[in-house]
């Protein structure tokens, strides 16, 4: 029988300005921060679904409603869920337990990390295996772009100071403290800031701006 390959959720939030990207609209506005979230959040979904065609699990803040929801769920089969309630940790934790139900692993990633061809989700994914218990790949800032397992055990993501450089540190030392094997994915750098999107190759700033004018169209994705 064939190897039950995990979930990829993507957690995302609908682009509504002033409430998502407030680093990067500090010096874009918020309006053109929304829209670049927006394309971000779509090129995520893409390669996510490129990379793992049929288990890629949009996971929307406040609801599934958003109209980028729906077109994303349309135009690239995934399916939705609704955020829970809580702190990150809780919401993650939830959404980790709901998917790793299906009988394989599951594994959160944000949409901050667009240019998911440069670095291939898939080869990343292949490091989940029987032999460890948790997956998680770094950011450059402290925090991480993807963790999850075949199991999220009690307590993990409690105590996390979020939004903060300890993110990272501190889950590995929640993983240790409860015996838990992992191994690490490759360490990027997330667009929080104008300082994140100008340190973004050109193309890729070039893409996601073409998102952001013309949302309607696919976004154009390269190979790694």
């Amino acid at each position: 029988m064939p190897v039950a390959q995990p979930v990829v959720i993507v957690f995302a939030k609908a682009p509504e300005p002033g409430r998502c990207k407030t680093r990067l609209a500090r010096h874009v506005g918020p309006v053109l921060a929304a829209r670049c979230y927006q394309a971000m959040t779509e090129q995520v979904i893409a390669h996510a679904t490129r990379q793992a065609p049929g288990r890629v699990v949009l996971a929307c803040a406040p609801d599934t409603r958003h109209p980028l929801f729906t077109r994303l769920a349309r135009r690239y089969g995934c399916s939705r869920m609704r955020q829970s309630g809580g702190d990150l940790g809780r919401r993650m934790a939830h959404a980790l337990r709901q998917n790793q139900r299906r009988g394989a692993g599951a594994v959160v990633i944000g949409t901050d990390q667009p240019d998911l061809a440069r670095l291939p989700l898939a080869d990343v994914l292949a490091r989940l295996d029987e032999t460890i218990d948790m997956l998680m790949a770094p950011t450059h800032d402290g925090g991480y772009w993807l963790i999850g397992g075949r199991h999220t055990p009690r307590g993990v993501f409690q105590g996390i100071a979020w939004s903060t450089p300890r993110v990272a540190r501190q889950t590995r030392a929640a993983m240790q403290a409860r015996a838990l094997s992992w191994r690490e994915g490759p360490s990027m750098r997330d667009i929080d800031d104008y300082r994140d999107w100008c340190a973004q190759p050109r193309d890729q700033r070039a893409r996601l701006l073409r998102g952001a004018i013309m949302p309607g169209l696919r976004p154009r994705l390269v190979s790694a």
